[in-house]
């Protein structure tokens, strides 16, 4: 069988650690979001109670201490968006190169099948 040129492994290679540290980052952050939507269950249940035993209290001084708590979380939950979104576009961006590569080898090695492909790139792939 004809052998892949060693250049386009080191590249499938290198979209693979880019593609899984990418992925890593993503999981913290979910991992955070997580926190935040626990932590929002808490708020919630904790409003609940307070307006419970206190139904003879205005409940004004319980909805902006709710308000300013969810706003705070709100904050938080937008930073964290928008660390995700330039995660997602390099996703987009690594799974362009991948198709590219997967052009270009096919191109240079057309009497290939994809599964010869397949195997080659997958054989070099550092674990």
């Amino acid at each position: 069988m004809i052998k892949i040129n060693q250049r386009y492994l080191n590249e499938a290679n290198r979209i693979r650690e880019n593609f899984i540290a990418i992925i890593n980052e993503i999981g913290e952050k979910e991992k955070e979001i997580s926190s935040y939507k626990k932590r929002i269950e808490i708020i919630m249940e904790e409003n609940k109670i307070y307006v419970d035993k206190n139904k003879d209290k205005p409940v004004e001084i319980a909805k902006e201490d709710l308000k300013e708590q969810l706003a705070e979380i709100d904050k938080n939950i937008n930073k964290i968006v928008n660390k995700l979104n330039p995660l997602f576009d390099k996703l987009n961006k690594l799974k362009k190169e991948s198709h590219e590569l997967y052009i270009s080898i096919k191109d240079k090695y057309p009497e290939l099948s994809e599964s010869d492909i397949q195997e080659q790139v997958l054989k070099s792939l550092k674990r």
